[in-house]
């Protein structure tokens, strides 16, 4: 099973650097969730990601399902980061046990995934400035992915919305070695976003396998 990393490092006990001076400690985390609106993400058959494929038009012909949070089912570790959120996802695609995420969908073959979808949370102080923020952890995100994946490049950086909420989005791509296929290329998306103001906000994980249609 493959196993995708956290859109930005895991908790972590050393200091994490100020967005101004990048010396004073403040905290943070990645990978659960945290919004502090509902976060109403209609993926659909993960259309942020491949929208326009007439295989993704037939997934969603298919059906869907929706996922929404609770707190019953949050991993132990994330119940104190829990706010709810709610998203659409093909009705083949299968929850992947994962504490790392409050939620993980993938669809796969032979224990390979094809294609991934998980919603993560950060956290950082309410008044540091979102533009600064988000370049902060666009750094620690792509030297986590380097440090995880062999050939890690990041392609591209692109401001955007997710359900109204002010995000930044990071394409990027690597390879994922010792698979039951083999070493596979990995393309992915990682997009954070916060509510203004808050102190916790979004991140979201998306992952594709160039072996899918």
């Amino acid at each position: 099973m493959s196993d995708y990393p956290s859109a930005a490092p895991p908790p972590s006990p050393s200091p994490q650097p100020d967005v101004a001076s990048k010396k004073k400690a403040w905290p943070w985390i990645a990978g659960g969730c945290g919004c502090v609106a509902v976060l109403a993400l209609i993926v659909g058959a993960l259309g942020l990601y491949w929208a326009g494929s007439k295989e993704v038009e037939k997934e969603i012909a298919s059906g869907v399902q929706t996922f929404r949070s609770e707190v019953a089912t949050t991993p132990e570790g994330l119940k104190q980061h829990y706010v709810p959120f709610a998203f659409e996802y093909p009705a083949h695609f299968k929850i992947i046990p994962d504490d790392s995420y409050f939620v993980r969908v993938e669809e796969q073959v032979n224990g390979v995934a094809r294609k991934s979808f998980a919603v993560g949370y950060l956290s950082a102080p309410a008044d540091v400035n979102t533009e600064a923020l988000y370049e902060v952890f666009m750094e620690q995100v792509s030297t986590n992915l380097a440090e995880r994946f062999t050939g890690f490049r990041e392609l591209s950086q692109t401001p955007g919305t997710v359900a109204g909420v002010v995000a930044r989005s990071m394409a990027w791509q690597a390879e994922e070695r010792g698979t039951p296929e083999g070493d596979v290329p990995l393309f992915g998306r990682t997009i954070l976003c916060r509510p203004l103001n808050s102190a916790k906000g979004a991140t979201l994980v998306l992952v594709a396998n160039p072996r899918d249609p």
